[in-house]
């Protein structure tokens, strides 16, 4: 009944915040090198005089 219902939910939700957790981990960890990495790519613009833009 409603009980099992509320149990599905609750494990649905368990599963997607322990998910999420091992993913934040992993961000954290190479955050250095993303960071890192996104400074060096820019965008051309080729319609007025050349700009890079780094994303920040």
């Amino acid at each position: 009944g409603v009980q099992d219902r509320l149990g599905a939910i609750f494990m649905i939700v368990a599963t997607q915040m322990f998910s999420t957790m091992t993913e934040l981990e992993t961000l954290i960890k190479e955050r250095a090198l993303f960071v890192h990495v996104s400074f060096f790519i820019s965008v051309d613009d080729t319609k007025t005089k050349k700009k890079e833009i780094f994303i920040r």
